[in-house]
């Protein structure tokens, strides 16, 4: 296993994870996407939390902590049991002490709900609410400016923390059609663990630095502009072999 430690150790192996804590993982490291590419047509944009993307893409450079390898550290808590009207909280704090250079804390709540019945309007059976407070500011999950009613799966993610920030993150069993309710919580920022090495000169990931639309059109101007020249100077070589034989003769 190489949690938590980044580092791997068959002492840390992580036996049966919940399929609840799985979903949070690649959940909580999804990375936005900034529009749809349409090739010709152009790229249309789209927001985070839409249904053209939802949580955005899956990228494991932001979900787990390989030791100088990835780009951010990780908690987990699975398996955590909540009871009815209840709510606990979790606290984190940010340490680049060890070199770390991720800017963001990002923090996911998963449970697995149970089937609702058919046609619905409030579908939630056992509704848990997770919010973060830091600074003094509590900020709330999907892009929403309260508790999510919907979705069983629930992010927060807070831009630009500082070295030695404390958040809180609270996660709160709002209203369960039973006794208690499992779930699976997931954290990723700075905990003091390493920068990541890969790109440590400056180099990015294929998705960070994606120029595919810049390839794109220069190989449609290729493609376009080639042909024609051949035939250009096929043209202009006809006209030269056939004035030099007009000359000589």
């Amino acid at each position: 296993g190489y949690y938590p430690t980044g580092e791997r150790n068959p002492s840390n192996a992580m036996d049966n994870p919940s399929g609840a804590l799985i979903k949070a993982v690649l959940i909580n490291g999804a990375q936005y996407l900034s529009g749809v590419d349409n090739g010709a047509s152009g790229i249309t944009p789209i927001s985070p939390y839409d249904n053209n993307q939802n949580f955005g893409r899956v990228s494991l450079q932001y979900s787990v902590n390989l030791a100088g390898k990835t780009n951010v550290d990780l908690q987990v808590f699975d398996r955590e049991s909540i009871l009815d009207g209840d709510s606990k909280d979790y606290q984190v704090q940010i340490n680049t002490s060890g070199g770390c250079t991720f800017p963001d804390l990002s923090a996911t709540l998963v449970w697995v709900e149970e089937g609702s019945t058919p046609g619905c309007l409030n579908c939630v059976m056992n509704d848990l609410d997770l919010s973060v407070s830091l600074r003094g500011v509590t900020y709330f999950p999907n892009g929403r400016n309260g508790p999510d009613r919907v979705n069983s799966a629930e992010r927060v993610v807070i831009r630009g923390v500082q070295n030695g920030d404390i958040a809180t993150i609270t996660v709160n069993a709002y209203n369960l059609a039973k006794r208690s309710q499992n779930y699976a919580l997931v954290v990723t920022g700075c905990f003091g663990g390493t920068q990541n090495q890969l790109y440590a000169e400056g180099q990015c990931s294929e998705f960070e630095c994606d120029n595919s639309a810049s390839h794109r059109t220069r190989n449609i101007l290729l493609a376009i502009f080639v042909p024609l020249g051949v035939i250009l100077l096929c043209c202009v070589g006809g006209a030269i072999i056939r004035r030099r034989k007009n000359m000589s003769t």
